[in-house]
């Protein structure tokens, strides 16, 4: 074939020079050196989402506590991705403020009782919660906490909207797939059709067709460290893992290293 011109469409990521340079520092001052770096995006949509969204076309949102990631899928390629720098941490600053409690019964209370969506609360009953000071209590309807979810909930998405609308690929997914911490909230779901208006939202944990572990390790929260341990150790710079970039006799190689099918990546 002959031409006069090439052309070719990427899709390029950046970040913050800054800020992983401060991540780098804090690896390699223990001892530990980095052999490279990913984007985690990449491997944990290729750990949660099939074949067959990504040639449909899907979108990943990955709901973590201080940001929140989108990533859509068209004909099997990642066309578009951004990083929002906030997340579902604000869902425990609204409770801890507006119940007046710790922070940190405000993360319990949100994981024990919280919902997002009406239809998914099972009861009108109330819980108990502590003052700031933690010597006394005071009760609060299950209800008001639902009330205080759910307009975050509503903006995070939102937000997620208003990136999605400027990508130029709003139209195309017909699929939603949550991952993350913040995704196992009862209702989030519910949340999600209604403000990006997809056809199908599932929540999306990694496969197990690679990886066998503790149990507890599958849970969405989280989902971007095993997949990008799974990526370190399938990759062609799997070697250079094996050989060097560990250099603590920490124990933790031999985890690292056990990532393929059959074996027990958290085993002893």
């Amino acid at each position: 074939m002959e031409g006069s011109l090439l052309e070719v469409d990427v899709h390029m990521t950046t970040g913050s020079s800054t800020h992983l340079n401060n991540l780098s520092k804090a690896i390699q001052k223990p001892g530990f050196r980095i052999d490279g770096t990913f984007y985690g995006l990449v491997p944990l949509a290729d750990m949660v989402l099939t074949q067959e969204e990504k040639d449909i076309g899907s979108m990943i949102v990955d709901l973590g506590g201080e940001t929140m990631s989108v990533g859509i899928y068209i004909d099997g390629v990642l066309r578009f991705s951004r990083d929002i720098p906030f997340g579902c941490d604000l869902i425990t600053s609204d409770i801890a403020r507006l119940l007046h409690t710790p922070r940190q019964s405000a993360k319990e209370i949100k994981e024990k009782y919280g919902v997002a969506f009406p239809t998914v609360l099972e009861d009108e009953g109330e819980i108990p919660v502590p003052t700031l000071d933690g010597r006394t209590m005071h009760n609060v309807k299950k209800a008001f906490i639902l009330d205080i979810i759910q307009p975050r909930v509503e903006e995070l998405f939102e937000e997620v909207k208003k990136v999605v609308d400027r990508s130029g690929y709003k139209d195309f997914p017909v699929v939603g797939v949550l991952t993350g911490g913040g995704s196992v909230m009862p209702g989030i779901a519910n949340v999600c059709v209604n403000v990006l208006g997809l056809r199908e939202v599932r929540l999306g944990t990694v496969s197990r067709e690679h990886i066998i572990g503790d149990e507890r390790f599958f849970e969405p929260q989280y989902a971007t460290a095993m997949s990008l341990v799974a990526y370190a150790a399938q990759s062609s710079m799997y070697e250079e893992f094996n050989k060097a970039s560990f250099e603590q006799k920490t124990g933790l190689l031999s985890k690292i290293g056990k990532i393929f099918k059959g074996v027990d990546i958290f085993g002893n």
